[in-house]
C-alpha cells in the first residue's frame, strides 16, 4: 500500500512539472508574439550606438593614418628652429627626397648583387672572377674614400650630387652595355682570351669607379643634406635616418630577388641563346636602362629638393665661409679681375 500510494504521488508530482512547463513555454511563446506586434522602441537607441562604434572606429583609424604620417614626415623647421614649415611643404621636400633615395638605392643594390652573377655566368666553372671584382671594388673605396670624401667637403651640394649621379649612372650604363654585348655573342668572346680579358677589366674598373660615385653621393645626401633639412634638430635627423635607412633596407631585400628573377625567368626571349647567357643579356639590358632613366629622375628630384630648402644653396667649404653656388662663381669671377694683367695673361 506505501509503495502504490508513492508511485501514485510521483506520477501526480511529474503530471503537475510537465503541466508546469508546458504554461511557461506557451508563456514565453506568448510573450515573444507580442514583442514582435508591438513596434520597437529600441531600434533609434541601436542605431545610435551603431553610428558612434563607426566614429570610433573612424578615429582609431585616423589616429593610426597620422600617427604614420608624422612618422615618416616629420615637420620641418628653418633659421635653427624660428620659422616652421607648414605640414603640406614638409610632406613635399621628405616625399621628393624619400623617392629620389629609393631610386638610387633600388639601382644601386641590383648592380651590386647582378655583377658578381654576371662575370660569373660569363666565367663558368670558378668564382675567381666575381672574388677578384670584390676585391678590387673594396681596395678602389679604401685607398680613394678620403679622396672622395675631400671632393665633398669642398664643392657645393649641388655639384656634388649632379656629377656623383653622373658618374656612377654613366659607368654603369657602359658596364651594362658591354655585359650585355659579352652575353649576346658569348661564344665568340668568350673564345678569345685577350678579348675577353679586356672587357672583363674594363667592366671591373667601370664598376669600381661607379662604386666610388656611391659612396660620394651617399655622403653627400646621408650625411650632409639630411643634417641641413632637419635644421639640425636631433629629434627630426633621428625620425629622417631611420626613414632612409629603412627604405634602404627594403631595396636591399627586394632588388637582389628582381635582379634573381630577370636572371633565370627571361631567357625565353632569346630562344636562340643558352638559358643562362638569354637572362644575363636581358637582365644587362633591364639594369643599364634603369640607370639611364633614375639618372634624370634622381637629379630632378634632388634639385627640386634643392630649391625647396634655401639653406642647402649655403654650405661652409674647408677653408672659406658660408658661400652658394652663385657666391662662389661671383668670387671666382672677382679674383680673376683683381689680377695683375701678366698673370692673367700667362
Amino acid at each position: 500500500l506505501v509503495t502504490t500510494w508513492l508511485k501514485k504521488k510521483q506520477k501526480m508530482a511529474a503530471e503537475e512539472s510537465e503541466e508546469l512547463l508546458e504554461n511557461e513555454e506557451i508563456n514565453e511563446s506568448e510573450e515573444e508574439e507580442l514583442l514582435k506586434d508591438e513596434p520597437q522602441e529600441e531600434g533609434p537607441l541601436h542605431d545610435v550606438v551603431e553610428v558612434e562604434e563607426r566614429q570610433k572606429k573612424r578615429s582609431y583609424l585616423q589616429r593610426v593614418f597620422w600617427s604614420i604620417i608624422d612618422t615618416m614626415f616629420p615637420p620641418l623647421t628653418s633659421d635653427s628652429g624660428k620659422v616652421k614649415l607648414s605640414r603640406k611643404r614638409s610632406c613635399i621636400i621628405l616625399l621628393l627626397l624619400y623617392i629620389s633615395h629609393i631610386f638610387s638605392a633600388w639601382g644601386d643594390r641590383m648592380w651590386t648583387f647582378a655583377n658578381s652573377l654576371f662575370v660569373a655566368l660569363l666565367y663558368p666553372g670558378s668564382l675567381l672572377m666575381p672574388a677578384i671584382f670584390g676585391l678590387i671594388m673594396q681596395l678602389f673605396v679604401v685607398v680613394f674614400g678620403t679622396i672622395v670624401g675631400d671632393w665633398v667637403d669642398t664643392n657645393p651640394r649641388m655639384r656634388v650630387a649632379w656629377m656623383s649621379l653622373l658618374i656612377q649612372n654613366s659607368l654603369v650604363a657602359i658596364s651594362s652595355v658591354i655585359l650585355s654585348l659579352m652575353f649576346y655573342f658569348s661564344w665568340d668572346v668568350c673564345n678569345d682570351v685577350l678579348l675577353f680579358g679586356l672587357l672583363i677589366t674594363m667592366v671591373i674598373l667601370f664598376g669600381s669607379l661607379a662604386n666610388l660615385a656611391t659612396v660620394a653621393n651617399t655622403i653627400a645626401i646621408e650625411r650632409d643634406w639630411i643634417v641641413v633639412i632637419a635644421d639640425n634638430n636631433s629629434n627630426t635627423l633621428a625620425v629622417l635616418n631611420a626613414n632612409m635607412r629603412r627604405f634602404d633596407l627594403l631595396c636591399k631585400l627586394l632588388a637582389p630577388i628582381f635582379a634573381g628573377v630577370l636572371l633565370t625567368h627571361t631567357s625565353s626571349l632569346l630562344p636562340s641563346h643558352r638559358e643562362e647567357t638569354a637572362g644575363g643579356f636581358v637582365a644587362t639590358v633591364f639594369i643599364g636602362i634603369w640607370n639611364v632613366v633614375s639618372f634624370f629622375g634622381e637629379l630632378s628630384l634632388l634639385f627640386l629638393v634643392y630649391k625647396l630648402v634655401p639653406a642647402l644653396a649655403n654650405k661652409r667649404l674647408r677653408g672659406k665661409t658660408d658661400l652658394s653656388d652663385d657666391d662662389e662663381e661671383e668670387e671666382e669671377e672677382v679674383e680673376v679681375k683683381l689680377k695683375p694683367s701678366h698673370v692673367q695673361e700667362s
